[in-house]
């Protein structure tokens, strides 16, 4: 064998990759590297992102240099990864390992687990009731929380984000809280809430049938737990005063939006007034209604004079705009 000339070989034994090199040249000839020596572990934890032959591996001379050498990203807090040995012997040749001066022990595969924090319950119950004043609603309070945790974040500080606005309705809403490091989220919990809700609704005083139009008299505002009302529910005499009920309402019950519409002022038949309005001119003429209608909704009229079917619009008891 020449002077100044090494070889390797590697054997697998036991599940490891060896690498020992055989040395013909005299100790200390010229501009031969300096050893090194590699021990990959069969398991290691890493704090970073990514996973360096630092983090898995003892590392003796000219190895050293190898430490910062990039083998993948960092496994999550939850799910540990597995390195094949192979691979990582084919990084190292990649990244420059002289391996005529290196001895190596690699595992056939390696076990990594990123370093974590259990973040508990409490602290994510904690996070939650510290903005529950701010996201619920007026007169809502929260009974108690069902937290899916504890959960497992990678190590180091972490700031709970918890969105400001709940989802659901009252006595069951849901938070989503966010564990955040340096802008990146680790995590997102999903929290549910069970919520006591009072607050005042409208109600009917006595059985009230179809058609009527509502006054003062026929309506009260009364305090009940939320769960027990529609979500569309009236909270003010004056959403309802005026507005005519859709069908029969019975005693103390809620009023809602899809129970009232605004009354009908113009019948089918009725005699009306018509408006004709233009840009140049403004007259009134005598008309028919050919559809009923309440203020504000467009229905089909006919001018009794000529006979002609106009489209206007019901802008008070007995009186139809026409726009030309």
């Amino acid at each position: 064998m020449p002077m100044g000339r090494r070889m390797r070989t590697a054997v697998a034994r036991g599940g490891l990759l060896l690498a020992l090199p055989i040395v013909a040249a005299v100790a200390g000839s010229a501009g031969a590297a300096e050893p090194g020596r590699i021990t990959v572990r069969r398991a290691a934890v890493v704090s970073g992102p990514t996973i360096t032959l630092g983090d898995l591996a003892a590392l003796e001379g000219g190895a050293v240099a190898l430490a910062d050498v990039d083998l993948g990203p960092a496994p999550t807090a939850s799910a540990p990864r597995r390195l094949d040995g192979e691979a990582i012997l084919r990084r190292l040749e990649e990244a420059g390992m002289d391996a005529s001066a290196t001895r190596y022990v690699i595992p056939a595969t390696v076990r990594v687990e990123r370093e974590a924090r259990e973040v508990s319950v409490d602290e994510i119950r904690t996070a939650v009731m510290n903005v529950a004043r701010d996201a619920l609603p007026p007169g809502e309070t929260i009974r108690d929380l069902e937290v899916a945790g504890p959960v497992r974040i990678p190590a180091g500080a972490y700031e709970a984000r918890v969105s400001t606005s709940s989802h659901g309705r009252a006595g069951r809403r849901r938070f989503d809280v966010q564990l955040v490091n340096d802008g990146v989220v680790l995590a997102t919990v999903p929290v549910t809430a069970r919520t006591d809700a009072r607050g005042t609704v409208v109600v009917a005083r006595q059985p009230l049938p179809r058609g009527t139009v509502l006054g003062p008299g026929d309506l009260a505002v009364v305090e009940r737990d939320r769960r027990d009302v529609p979500d569309d529910a009236l909270t003010e005499l004056g959403e309802a005063i005026g507005m005519e009920t859709k069908m029969a309402l019975a005693a103390d019950a809620p009023l809602t939006r899809t129970t009232l519409a605004p009354p009908v002022v113009v019948k089918k038949g009725d005699l009306v007034t018509l408006i004709v309005e233009t840009a140049a001119m403004k007259l009134t003429v005598a008309g028919e209604a050919l559809e009923p209608g309440a203020v504000g909704v467009g229905i089909k009229v006919m001018n009794r004079a000529s006979k002609q079917t106009v489209a206007g619009r019901v802008i008070e008891h007995g009186v139809v705009l026409v726009e030309r």
